[in-house]
């Protein structure tokens, strides 16, 4: 994501074994750590990175947010352990830790993303603390919702981004401008669809299903179908003009597409805790798209805090 904007990555945590793997194997040159981020220090993380003290420009982290979301429990399960993709862990504290660390570290601009539903009901409870708690490492600190749809994602993704900037840098946080004219479409995205011979994921929608196929304020919707058999609607635009809706599921190589992963982003890296089959191979792939924040989504984040906070303070 940051690469995209001309960023050096030098460090990343993922302790899913699975997942570091894959972010080994696409992004080279970054350090990965595999310890829970609760046992990471900052010293770490500068000897990992093989930086000094307050070389550091950006530091962005998204602590896992099945706590907030709408879909999920919410406060019910809040405190407590949960299964969380291959393995178990609390999530509704880990911006304690994202704190942790920003006070150690000092990073000149820090971002910090997480699911809409933290500004929702009894989360906005969290939500103040976590602004504080940000605010309190010494960042002029700054959320709002932002929609991918209006940052060239084909998909209508909301997140709360926290965007900080080291107090001492005398500038104010600030987020991108949403990009002019009507969201891209899915059309767009996919150019032609990619047929089954060309991805082996794109298998056929029974017809029972097409119900999930909506028409909302004139626009059409699509289903993405999990292979667990759950039908779960992905929010992204079709191509309006001159285009029917393919009577399949999508397939991963057109999800990545919707979710602005590059085409080469390899994603055939699942568990070796896991007996390697199509199926557990599909499954790992959605759930890794699934949970992402879309690159290009975060490009035009990081584009924005280059230009106008980093290449400012003289970085």
């Amino acid at each position: 994501m940051y690469r995209l904007a001309g960023f050096d990555v030098r460090w990343a945590n993922e302790f899913l074994p699975e997942v570091a793997r894959c972010y080994s194997h696409n992004l080279k040159g970054t350090h990965v750590n595999t310890s829970d981020i609760r046992d990471v220090t900052p010293e770490q993380v500068l000897e990992e990175a093989q930086l000094n003290p307050g070389e550091l420009d950006l530091m962005d982290g998204s602590p896992p947010c099945s706590s907030f979301s709408t879909v999920g429990i919410r406060e019910k399960g809040w405190g407590q352990v949960h299964s969380y993709s291959s393995t178990a862990q609390r999530t509704d504290d880990l911006f304690w830790e994202y704190a942790r660390l920003l006070r150690g570290l000092q990073p000149k601009v820090f971002v910090a993303e997480n699911v809409k539903g933290l500004v929702m009901g009894k989360a906005q409870g969290y939500f103040k603390q976590i602004v504080a708690l940000l605010t309190d490492c010494g960042y002029k600190v700054r959320a709002a919702v932002v929609d991918a749809s209006l940052c060239g994602v084909p998909q209508r993704r909301e997140r709360v981004i926290f965007i900080g900037v080291r107090d001492d840098l005398g500038l104010p946080p600030s987020h991108p401008i949403p990009v002019s004219g009507r969201p891209r479409a899915i059309g767009a995205c996919l150019g032609r669809n990619l047929t089954e011979e060309q991805d082996p994921t794109a298998l056929p929608i029974d017809p029972v299903e097409l119900t999930y196929i909506k028409t909302r304020k004139g626009r059409r919707y699509l289903p993405c179908k999990l292979l667990d058999q759950r039908v779960v609607p992905l929010a992204v635009l079709w191509d309006e003009v001159g285009r029917d809706v393919p009577l399949r599921m999508l397939g991963i190589s057109e999800v990545k597409r919707i979710c602005s992963f590059p085409d080469d982003y390899d994603l055939d890296t699942p568990s070796r805790n896991v007996k390697s089959t199509v199926c557990s191979q599909r499954k790992w792939q959605w759930e890794r798209l699934g949970r992402s924040v879309p690159p290009v989504m975060m490009q035009r984040i990081a584009t924005h805090l280059r230009d106008n906070i980093l290449d400012r303070c003289g970085r």
